[in-house]
C-alpha cells in the first residue's frame, strides 16, 4: 500500500513538470503556451511588477535646512533659519507620468521578449513535423533501395546479366539513406529535449493546418502597419521622452522655490522683531533646461524616424515574403498535380500489370515516385515556415488572446 502512494505521488509530480502526451501524442496547444510561459519571460514579468513596487510619488516638499549663523563669536548675536522647498504641482503630476511611461517602455520590452520565445515555439514545431515525417519517407526510400539490391544479388547468384556500377551505386544511396534518417532522428531528439517531452511521442498530422488553407488565410491578411505591433516598442520610448521633456518644463516653469523663517537672538531688539518670514519666487526662465528640452526633441526626432523606417522595412519584407509563399504554392500546387494525375497513375498501373518491365525498373519507378513525395514534404514545411513569417510580419501571431495558428481550427492557446 505504502508503494502505491508512493509511485502516485511521483506520477503527480512528474505529471507537474512534463508536458501532457495524450495517448503518446504531444498537444500542441500545450507546448505553445509553455513558450508563454518560459523561465526567461517569468522573470521579466517578475522584474516588471517589482517596478511598480517601487515608491515613486514626487513629494510636495523637496527638502528642509536648518541654518544658524553667529555674529562676533558671541551667542548673544545669533540668526536661526529655517528653510523649506517645494515642488511644484505640475511637476508632481509630469514625474508621476514619467515613471508610469517608463514602466509601459519596459513592460512592451518583456513583451517582445515573449513574442520571440513563441515564434520560435513555431518554428521548432514545424522542423520537428519535418524530421518525423522525413525519416518516415526515407525509410521508405530505403526500403526501396533494399529490394532494388536484393533483385541485383538475384540476378547476380542466378548467373544473369548485372550492372554492377548500378549494384555499388545502391550500396552506396543505403549507407547515405540510413544517414539521413539517423541525422533526423538526432535533430528530433535535439527538439524533443528542447520541448522537455519523451522523443516517442508525436504529432496528430490531421492537426496540421493544410497548405490550402494556409495560402487562402494569408491571400485575406490586410496588415495595418501604422498600428503595428513592432511599433509599439518605439510608441512607448517616444511617450516616456515626452514624459520626460513635459517634467523638464514644468521643473523650468516652477514659480515658488521656498519658504522660510528666521530667527534672530539679540539684546537689542524687541520680542516680537526677532521673527521674521519669506518666500522666495521663480521668474519662469528656460536657462540651461533649454539645452535639455532640446536633447529630449533631438532624441524623439530621430525616434520617429527609426520608426518610419522600420515601418517601410515591415511593408517591404511582408510583400517579399508573401511573394515567396505563392512562388513556393504554385511549385505545390504543380508537383501535387502530378503526383495526384490519374492519367499518369493509371499509364504506370497498366505498364506494371503489363509484365513488360523487368523489375528493376519497376522499382526505378516507385522511387521516382518516393523522391517526388519527398520533395513535396519539403516544399509543405517549407511553405509553413514562410506561412507563420508571414503572420509574424503582419502581427497576426501575436494578436492577443493568442492562437494555434498551426491548427486548422486557429484555437486559442490557453496560456
Amino acid at each position: 500500500m505504502i508503494k502505491f502512494y508512493l509511485r502516485f505521488i511521483i506520477g503527480l509530480y512528474l505529471f507537474g513538470i512534463c508536458i501532457q502526451v495524450d495517448g503518446q501524442q504531444a498537444d500542441m496547444n500545450q507546448l505553445l503556451s509553455a513558450a508563454l510561459n518560459h523561465s526567461s519571460v517569468k522573470i521579466l514579468d517578475r522584474s516588471g511588477e517589482d517596478l511598480f513596487l517601487l515608491k515613486f510619488k514626487v513629494p510636495f516638499i523637496e527638502k528642509i535646512e536648518f541654518r544658524t549663523e553667529t555674529d562676533r563669536l558671541l551667542t548673544s548675536r545669533q540668526e536661526f533659519l529655517a528653510r523649506t522647498s517645494f515642488n511644484g504641482f505640475q511637476r508632481k503630476k509630469a514625474e508621476n507620468d514619467k515613471f508610469l511611461k517608463l514602466v509601459s517602455w519596459k513592460a512592451n520590452k518583456m513583451i517582445e521578449v515573449r513574442h520571440e520565445m513563441l515564434t520560435d515555439r513555431y518554428f521548432d514545431i514545424i522542423d520537428a513535423l519535418h524530421h518525423a515525417e522525413k525519416i518516415d519517407i526515407t525509410q521508405d526510400l530505403l526500403d526501396n533501395y533494399y529490394r532494388k539490391e536484393k533483385i541485383s544479388e538475384d540476378l547476380m547468384v542466378n548467373g544473369l546479366s548485372a550492372d554492377l556500377a548500378e549494384y555499388i551505386k545502391i550500396k552506396e544511396s543505403i549507407l547515405l539513406e540510413k544517414a539521413k534518417i539517423k541525422d533526423s532522428k538526432d535533430e528530433l531528439q535535439t527538439i524533443w529535449q528542447k520541448f522537455g517531452i519523451d522523443s516517442t511521442v508525436s504529432f496528430k498530422l490531421t492537426d496540421i493546418i493544410g497548405i490550402d488553407q494556409a495560402a487562402l488565410m494569408i491571400r485575406k491578411i490586410v496588415p495595418d502597419f501604422e498600428k503595428h505591433i513592432y511599433l509599439n516598442e518605439f510608441n512607448a520610448e517616444h511617450d516616456y521622452l515626452h514624459s520626460v521633456l513635459h517634467a523638464e518644463k514644468a521643473e523650468a516653469a516652477k514659480i515658488i522655490d521656498f519658504a522660510q523663517v528666521r530667527y534672530t537672538v539679540r539684546d537689542d531688539l524687541l520680542l516680537q522683531n526677532r521673527f521674521s518670514i519669506g518666500v522666495g519666487f521663480l521668474i519662469p526662465w528656460k536657462g540651461s533646461s533649454g539645452l535639455k528640452q532640446n536633447e529630449i526633441r533631438i532624441k524623439q526626432n530621430i525616434l520617429l524616424a527609426e520608426k518610419e523606417v522600420k515601418k517601410l522595412e515591415l511593408q517591404s519584407d511582408f510583400e517579399n515574403i508573401k511573394n515567396k509563399f505563392e512562388q513556393k504554392y504554385a511549385q505545390y500546387q504543380m508537383l501535387k498535380d502530378i503526383i495526384n494525375d490519374p492519367v499518369i497513375k493509371k499509364l504506370k498501373d497498366q505498364v506494371i500489370a503489363s509484365g513488360r518491365l523487368d523489375l528493376l525498373k519497376v522499382v526505378k519507378m516507385e522511387e521516382s515516385t518516393i523522391e517526388m513525395g519527398y520533395k513535396m514534404i519539403a516544399l509543405k514545411y517549407e511553405l509553413l515556415e514562410l506561412y507563420i513569417r508571414v503572420l509574424s510580419n503582419a502581427g497576426n501571431l501575436y494578436t492577443t488572446p493568442y492562437k494555434n495558428f498551426l491548427h486548422p481550427l486557429i484555437p486559442y492557446i490557453m496560456d
